[in-house]
């Protein structure tokens, strides 16, 4: 809009406008729309805050949104440009983007994966890097669907729940398996904290000697690149995976 309004008053509009004149009212937008969500950011994470200090009230998950806003603007500042692709599961994402980048990249015909965001940048090298969460964010993810699912409420008052205890998987598994159909499925979609809870637990095994409370990466360089597919093709391996980046020949 405010690049139309620029446009607008352009005195001739039978005449082109000047490259010049185009570049400076979009870059004119862009940081109007960069100071602009920048100001929400803060406004949004104050509030957070001051829920979160809110006498009776779990901090879950207002920690993790004022995170998510300070992640914002860290991105914003950084003056990159994203270009998302999203759609509906099996809706042809991964194929998309294989085929725009003229190269096998992403794993096709996966599960649900979206627990992650996978970002593919131009780089010198065909390499995958792989950030795990670490056991405070898997904790966080966990006791979040807790929360949200009234069915498995976790010993109130008693204490939370925690994935390393064998205690507490084997009666979480226990739980999810005594919930009916009903409770797992609505509307022919699985619950999503069901998904992610059962993810969780599956995995739970073969990654926990991966994980750390700080933040730790795997990359897989040249011949080992596929490696990064048996992660992102699993659902129970996925979940446990906060960020996949993708840097690769011909990408960008």
């Amino acid at each position: 809009n405010n690049i139309r309004r620029n446009v607008d008053s352009y005195p001739d509009k039978t005449k082109k406008i000047p490259i010049g004149r185009r570049l400076n009212c979009i870059m004119s937008t862009f940081e109007s729309v960069k100071f602009e969500l920048v100001e929400i950011s803060k406004e949004f994470s104050a509030l957070f805050t001051k829920a979160r200090e809110t006498p009776g009230i779990s901090k879950f998950p207002f920690e993790d949104w004022e995170k998510a806003c300070h992640t914002l603007r860290e991105q914003i500042d950084e003056d990159i440009l994203r270009v998302a692709v999203v759609g509906a599961i099996k809706s042809g994402k991964s194929t998309f983007v294989n085929s725009f980048l003229e190269g096998d990249y992403l794993k096709r015909g996966a599960g649900v994966v979206t627990s992650i965001v996978t970002k593919v940048r131009k780089g010198a090298a065909l390499e995958a890097t792989l950030v795990f969460k670490t056991w405070e964010e898997i904790s966080s993810d966990i006791q979040q669907a807790i929360v949200l699912f009234p069915s498995l409420e976790w010993e109130e008052g008693e204490r939370e729940f925690d994935i390393r205890r064998s205690q507490d998987r084997t009666e979480l598994a226990t739980a999810l398996a005594s919930l009916s159909v009903d409770q797992v499925i609505h509307q022919d979609t699985r619950d999503m904290n069901v998904v992610l809870l059962s993810s969780y637990l599956k995995g739970y095994d073969r990654v926990k000697d991966i994980i750390s409370w700080d933040t730790v990466t795997q990359t897989f360089r040249e011949e080992e690149f596929g490696r990064h597919r048996d992660f992102v093709g699993d659902d129970a391996l996925a979940v446990y995976l906060k960020d996949l980046k993708l840097p690769g020949y011909g990408c960008f």
